[in-house]
């Protein structure tokens, strides 16, 4: 009697199983069908957690401990999840959108956020120079090598391009040695030619070499966060910006600053914060006097974050300035940076020079 008593129990049990799995398969297909998600996605982890919920009908344990424990997810099953073609699933699933992810603990969150860092493809940026002039001035003949600056990892739609001569790398080179002589002993710039400098199979040669001496360059993690490697590629124009800046001519100072605000966003995940912020200060003053307050109010915005965090004193009065006046002039609102103004100017103590953004930018590169 026992024995059969027992026998029963027992089918009843894998009954209960068998309905359980048939019912979690059954509404993975549904929800598949309805909102056509991809195979190998979260439907597989849906799946598994059903198979964690009947084994626990099996072992007689409770169905939840807390709100972030699971089913089929505790630490005594590492292979709860298998690896999926999403890995952002896996990351925003806690929002309850898709049953399979809706509580996970916070270690396997950052376990989860790990894996999907890793299948990241990693950006970094490119170096092309794919042609070559020769420059015949007055005094000076030299060739100049167009250089373009491309991110990748990631869709870049916009490729800037500068001109550098061969005197402008050894200047780089000399000033990286500097600084890091041993981390750069297997870096080497191609050596200086004393004869046939302009023949069309050495300027070739040298075009290959120098690019590929960029990309060793940003190989080396020292030199990529260096202030003297940003500088090589946006110094030149942006001297020669504020020298037209200077003469009046903010069209043409405009141009040349769009392009070191180009490079330098390419540069800024391995360049300090506030790199940017001399460049959309100049950008903002030209648009102001080129009567465009809406274009001269948006680049003062991008550049005040930074000012304000790093603590840049010279930039943040001129800019909170250039938004108040800009602000009225849009009917904006501007009463939280007129009070943010006041505070500024009532904390400056001593002797208190009130420049405007204008001869703050020009007084930069003097």
């Amino acid at each position: 009697m026992c024995l059969k008593r027992t026998f029963i129990k027992t089918q009843y049990l894998f009954c209960s199983v068998l309905a359980a799995l048939y019912l979690t398969i059954t509404n993975v297909f549904k929800r598949f069908s309805q909102n056509g998600e991809p195979e190998g996605g979260w439907c597989k982890n849906y799946v598994q957690m059903g198979a964690g919920w009947s084994q626990r009908q099996i072992t007689g344990r409770p169905a939840a401990q807390n709100r972030l424990s699971g089913p089929g997810r505790g630490p005594d099953n590492p292979n709860r999840f298998p690896p999926t073609d999403s890995g952002l699933c896996l990351i925003l699933g806690v929002l309850g959108e898709r049953p399979g992810c809706s509580s996970l603990t916070t270690k396997e969150l950052q376990q989860n956020l790990k894996l999907a860092k890793q299948n990241e493809r990693p950006v970094r940026l490119l170096f092309e120079i794919p042609s070559s002039r020769i420059v015949d001035q007055l005094l000076n003949k030299y060739v100049a090598y167009q250089i373009v600056v491309m991110r990748s990892g990631s869709f870049d739609s916009c490729c800037v391009s500068i001109e550098r001569r061969y005197s402008d790398f050894r200047r780089l080179h000399h000033k990286l040695l500097e600084e890091f002589d041993e981390e750069l002993e297997d870096v080497l710039l191609p050596p200086k030619l004393l004869t046939g400098n302009f023949s069309p199979e050495n300027i070739l040669e040298r075009r290959l070499a120098l690019q590929d001496y960029l990309a060793k360059l940003f190989a080396t993690r020292c030199v990529r966060h260096s202030a003297h490697f940003s500088e090589f590629f946006t110094e030149h124009e942006q001297k020669q910006a504020h020298v037209l800046l200077r003469a009046g001519q903010f069209k043409a100072a405009l141009e040349q600053l769009q392009t070191v605000l180009e490079i330098q966003e390419k540069l800024l995940p391995w360049q300090k914060s506030t790199l940017t912020v001399p460049a959309l200060s100049a950008i903002a003053v030209c648009y102001r006097d080129l009567d465009e307050p809406e274009q001269a109010f948006s680049a003062a915005q991008r550049a005040l974050p930074p000012v304000r965090r790093y603590g840049l004193k010279p930039y943040r009065a001129p800019l909170l300035e250039l938004l108040v006046d800009l602000g009225y002039q849009l009917g904006r609102p501007v009463a939280q940076l007129q009070d943010e103004l006041t505070a500024v100017r009532n904390g400056e103590r001593g002797e208190v020079c009130f420049r405007s953004l204008k001869e703050v930018v020009i007084h930069k590169f003097i």
